[in-house]
């Protein structure tokens, strides 16, 4: 597999394939980390633990310094876990930030003859900050210095760590050198793993990559500590933020060949089809077309009581998330100035796209110097660039904060803000950075709930702006109704037109508006108020009784339709009115260019009939001379009873189209 090619290539990132496996030894989904200042014996102490060097480049071997990440696997009685030893020095705490990705319980080292340092002080702050919950302290050197100042130091280390999450943490006496201290130190693991809360494997795969090398005969590798999900060999991957797609061609875990790779299980992904040299720590490796990539997040900033200084709005920041390292500024949402210890709402508009999901931990160091001044979690991933001071917009960042571990609760906050407004389930889980199954299963609830309409398939819209849409297209209809009381229907191109809504949405919002019994609808795009029917005013009454008098009058012979308009002394628009509410309610038809009177049509169809059933055929001149027309009015007259279904035409002769004429 990828560990044996390593091994033999002597390549430097063999130590974290090493062939020590146990037979039949059950790993858990955990990964130890260590912490603490230079020189404290951090490497040494994973050595005897593991029997594993951790110090993997020459340079390391040289100085005796650890420079970057190191590797093992422990076998303790029952369980086999994951080590991740970092380095100690300022200059390379953004490797150590990397390290702690992934980390479950961590390891303080303090040497017993130096006590607390500088690093130690901040390691511990990292390591808070990123949430950790469970560690043990390894009091180290103890064979160099009497039984006096290990007690020293050991106050020393209570004291520090009073308040934080390692303050009922064991503090363990030990000797790299003579191995005094590890047996108990082994104990206080096994139990502290115990303790351990497993990484739910649910989720879409997401693995910040902390390494990548070529392997002869392999191609690109790629290790690291799975957040969330799993995959397996054979599967299809995306790597952010560039969006390289590969396949899994094998997966190792301290030099076991899996079919699977889970999230907490350290692995080594080979991928196929990705030129190892364009990727890099900070990448992340992912499930394709479930995450995307953002420079806008919205998060919760705890300002380290330790720091000598205020941050000051668009302060420039490193931001530490995941394995990725980034230039950003921060943006004060809620504050114009943090003091130590502070904590504050924030936005952090980030210099280069990173794969995230909320809920994530950051931390934040200066650009110069080079200190942790604090850090969070992530809360939600912007769109836009956050306005300060904006009631509104503190509380939709605060709301969030709130409902970190409530899916449902995001969804409905992401679906209420929105900036497209009818959005699929995809849509959601993507600008959530959520699994998409998880992300059906609430939409489904909050569909069940009410709180969530879904307008057309696979399109919904948040219950509040549903509401806000249906009482406007209700407030247009009847404001159409009072303009024009005769129109039996609203074309519904005006409520396109002031609603700014696509066709198929606004088809979907009155489907539901009908089935409701608000509105109803008619074929050619017509809409009403549910029970609308077109009442002329007295004045119109007058009008009406005026023009159908005189179509009644003009008997087969009547005006075009824009001649009515046109004359007289009312408004043409009124008069179009009267003339398609008297086509509307039947008294009159529309008949190309003209309007007929019903009662002429009438006697024009009986006419037809009658003629026809006597000789066989319609014969037109016969009917034009009848009503006293010509040729102009005839000829629509008779398409117009073709597309009735009256007659047919057979080249020059028309027939009844349900009369047998024997032939």
């Amino acid at each position: 597999g990828v560990g044996t090619a390593l091994l033999q290539s002597r390549h430097p990132c063999a130590t974290l394939l090493s062939t020590t496996f146990m037979e039949d030894q059950p790993t858990r989904d955990v990964i130890i980390g260590t912490a603490g200042h230079i020189d404290h014996g951090k490497t040494a102490l994973v050595q005897a633990l593991t029997g594993i060097n951790t110090d993997r480049l020459p340079d390391e071997q040289r100085t005796g310094m650890t420079i970057d990440l190191g590797f093992a696997h422990l076998d303790l009685d029952s369980t086999r876990v994951g080590i991740v030893d970092v380095p100690g020095h300022e200059r390379f705490i953004k490797n150590m930030v990397a390290g702690a990705t992934g980390m479950s319980l961590v390891i303080l080292v303090v040497a017993a003859d130096d006590g607390v340092m500088p690093q130690t002080r901040e390691h511990l702050n990292i390591m808070t900050v990123l949430g950790l919950k469970n560690g043990i302290v390894a009091l180290t050197k103890t064979d160099i210095v009497d039984e006096e100042l290990v007690e020293l130091a050991a106050e020393d280390v209570r004291e520090l760590v009073k308040g934080t999450f390692l303050e009922d943490a064991p503090v363990v006496p030990v000797s790299s050198v003579t191995g005094s201290g590890f047996d108990e130190l082994r104990t206080k693991l096994d139990a502290a793993i115990d303790r351990v809360v497993p990484i739910d494997p649910t989720g879409a795969f997401r693995m910040p990559i902390q390494r990548v090398f070529s392997a002869k005969g392999f191609g690109t590798v790629v290790t690291g500590v799975p957040v969330s999900g799993s995959l397996r060999v054979g599967d299809p991957v995306e790597v952010f933020p560039h969006q390289f797609t590969g396949k899994i061609r094998g997966i190792q875990a301290y030099d076991e060949s899996l079919q699977e790779s889970r999230a907490g299980h350290r692995s080594a992904l080979n991928i196929s089809d990705v030129d190892y040299r364009s990727l890099k720590r900070g990448h992340v490796v992912a499930e394709p077309g479930k995450f995307r990539t953002t420079t806008l997040v919205e998060a919760e900033f705890y300002f380290l009581e330790s720091a000598g200084f205020q941050i000051k709005n668009m302060m420039s920041v490193r931001v530490h998330i995941g394995t990725a390292e980034i230039m950003a500024r921060i943006v004060l949402l809620q504050k114009r100035r943090l003091d130590p210890g502070d904590s504050s709402l924030v936005q952090l508009r980030l210099s280069e796209p990173v794969l995230v999901v909320p809920g994530d931990p950051f931390i934040l160091r200066l650009h110069s110097p080079l200190i942790t001044i604090g850090g969070g979690r992530l809360v939600g991933l912007s769109s836009l660039k956050l306005k300060r001071f904006k009631d509104h917009i503190v509380n939709r960042v605060a709301a969030k904060r709130d409902c970190l571990n409530d899916l449902e609760a995001q969804v409905i906050i992401e679906a209420e803000n929105r900036k497209d407004v009818f959005f699929s389930e995809r849509d959601l889980a993507l600008s959530l950075n959520a699994d998409l199954d998880e992300v059906s299963g609430a939409v489904r609830g909050l569909l069940d709930a009410g709180e969530l309409v879904e307008v057309r398939q696979g399109r919904m819209i948040h219950k509040a702006l549903f509401e806000r849409l249906t009482e406007q297209i209700g407030g247009i209809l009847d404001e159409q109704h009072r303009l024009n009381p005769l129109a039996p229907y609203v074309d519904q191109k005006i409520i396109l037109k002031r609603t700014r809504l696509d066709p198929p949405i606004l088809g979907g919002l009155l489907k539901i508006m009908e089935s409701k019994g608000s509105v109803e609808t008619a074929k050619g795009g017509l809409a009403r108020c549910h029970g609308f029917e077109p009442r002329p005013s007295e004045e119109q009454e007058e009008l009406l009784g005026k023009i159908e008098g005189e179509l009644r009058d003009c008997g087969a012979t009547p005006p075009q339709v824009n001649e009515i308009v046109t004359r007289g002394d009312h408004p043409p628009a009124e008069v179009e009115a009267v003339v398609n509410f008297l086509v509307a309610s039947g008294r009159c038809i529309r008949v190309g260019l003209y309007v007929f009177h019903g009662t002429v049509i009438d006697a024009i169809r009986s006419a037809i009939e009658d003629d026809a059933r006597a000789n066989g055929e319609v014969r037109i001149p016969i009917i034009r001379d009848r009503f006293k027309t010509s040729r102009k009015w005839i000829i629509p007259l008779m398409e117009y009873f073709d597309g009735s279904g009256l007659t047919y035409r057979d080249g020059d002769k028309r027939y009844l189209k349900n009369f047998s004429t024997g032939r």
